[in-house]
Formats: structure tokens, sequence, C-alpha cells
């Protein structure tokens, strides 16, 4: 299917948008690390159950141990790191904020998957990419003073934990391509991944003290609610759908297309604060398009 690869990466973002404003309410609710430790657990629990009733099967039949460690320190890096960054600067910054600094994340990739992988870029992909970019800076950053979710005080560290966070993932996503090969099925991958991430943030939790304060967050019934419902949209769909677009098509043009997530978060937050979109919003959403239109049409 002709854009499938580009199509997956849209839905990912979709799947994205809905999940930030769900894990953002549960963050601010019992903390962030909480938020990953319990997500990711959950995840990995839907991905085996996932992996038997599509694949048939938990584990790839055919790939050899090192795809499978590469796999596996990509979920170490993206989904225990990466999002473990993002999640401190989504309590910190709030959704809209801290998905525009997710947004850095297809600048990465490109530079990354230029030294490592070998993909070029064409002139018109970059001019697709840059337009995008800009088109979501200029829609995230309006009203910045006062953005919906974020706590009060200084947001120094929030910048930065975004900022590590798109590096990560920018890592991940590259090392998770490499490591699928043209032999390991997406959804099969995802649960590799997960479950490495897993065993890692368990580790971390037991070795720095932080049992009682996840087991409280479990006790929590709206941050529970809200967070099973964002792991099933998240980490469930819109890694398997991740990687899936990385698989069809090039990873920085995925990872541009999954960085469209504050266009999509941008009205959630309208509804929820019944704000108009202003010609601001409106010029920043067409120029983001635009590029995306670039990217899929030349």
């Amino acid at each position: 299917m002709q854009y499938f690869g580009e199509l997956a990466a849209l839905s990912t973002a979709i799947c994205w948008s809905f999940g930030t404003i769900l894990f953002g309410y549960a963050g601010r609710r019992v903390g962030s690390f909480a938020i990953n430790t319990i997500r990711i657990t959950l995840a990995a629990l839907l991905l085996a159950a996932g992996n038997l009733l599509i694949e048939g099967q938990i584990l790839p039949a055919s790939c050899d141990h090192h795809q499978l460690l590469i796999l596996a320190i990509s979920g170490i890096i993206g989904l225990t790191i990466g999002d473990g960054c993002y999640f401190k600067s989504l309590v910190v910054l709030g959704p809209r904020i801290s998905s525009l600094m997710s947004a850095s994340s297809p600048i990465f990739a490109v530079i990354i998957a230029w030294i490592f992988v070998g993909q070029q870029m064409s002139l018109l992909d970059l001019l697709g990419i840059a337009l995008t970019l800009v088109g979501i800076s200029w829609v995230i950053l309006e009203r910045s003073r006062n953005s919906f979710g974020a706590q009060s005080g200084p947001k120094a560290l929030g910048y930065l934990l975004g900022i590590c966070g798109s590096l990560a993932q920018a890592v991940a996503l590259t090392m998770a391509k490499v490591g699928m090969g043209d032999n390991i099925p997406p959804l099969n991958a995802s649960f590799v991944r997960m479950v490495s991430a897993t065993v890692a943030i368990w580790i971390i939790v037991v070795a720095t003290g932080r049992l009682s304060r996840t087991r409280a967050a479990l006790k929590d019934g709206k941050a529970m609610t809200a967070m099973s419902s964002a792991t099933i949209i998240g980490p469930f769909l819109g890694i398997w759908l991740s990687l899936l677009s990385v698989q069809y098509t090039k990873i920085g043009i995925a990872s541009t297309l999954m960085a469209t997530t504050p266009l999509f978060i941008i009205p959630l937050v309208m509804v929820i604060h019944k704000e108009r979109p202003s010609i601001r919003a409106i010029c920043g959403t067409a120029a983001a398009v635009s590029g995306v239109a670039i990217i899929f049409l030349f």
C-alpha cells in the first residue's frame, strides 16, 4: 500500500496526542516516574496478548541474538530513559509545550539515520520537515505563558528533559529499525522493546526505594483509569504503529509525521478549556500541514 508508513506515522501522532493528555492528568496526581513504571508494565502485558492473538507467538520466529539485543537496548533508551524524561517534562511544562520539545526528535533522527544507517534525504524532504517543524513551533509557542497542565515555577528543567527525551527517542527509533531488519514483525519488536524497558525500570524502582510510592499510585483510581486508557492508546497502539512506520518509510519522514502530535493536542486542549483557535494557530497549522503534503506528494 502506497504511503502505508506515512499513514502509520500520522496514526501514531493521533494516538500519542490522546495519550499525552491522559498521561499528563495521571502524572499530576501520582508523579511522572510512577506513571512511566506502571504504563510500561501494562503495555508489556498488552503486547504479549496482542502478539499471541495476531502473530501466534510472543517472540519473533526468525531472528538472531544480535537483533534481539539491539531491540532490547532500543527499548531501554527510548521507553525507560526517553519516555521518563518526556513524562517529567510533561508534568513541568504541560502537554502543549512538552509536545513542542518532542518535535525536535526528527532533527536528531535525520542526523542519526544519515550517520549510522546511510539514509539520504532529498531537498524537498528536508523542506517538508523544516516547514512542519516551523508550523508546529508557531502553534505550540502561542500563549506558552499560560500553558494548560503546567506546574508553576522555573521551567528550565522541563526544557532540558524535553530535549533529552527527544534525543533518546531518535536514537531508540533508529536502533529499532536496524534491529527489526526485514524479518521481525513490528508487533514482536514492540514486545521485545517493552519487556526490556519493563525489566530496566523495575530494577530502578527497587534500587532507588520507589516501591512504596509505586504501590500508592496503583491505589489512585482516577489516575489508574486515565493511565490504563492512555496505555492502550499510546504504548500499545502507538508504539506498534511507530515501528510499522519506520519499517515502511524513512526514519526522518516517520519521525516528522509523528512529531505532528502537538497539532492534534491543540483541539483537545481547546475542547477542555473552551479555547478558540487564533489566526496564528490557523496559520501555523496550515504551514505544518503543507510540510506534511510536501513529504507525501514529492
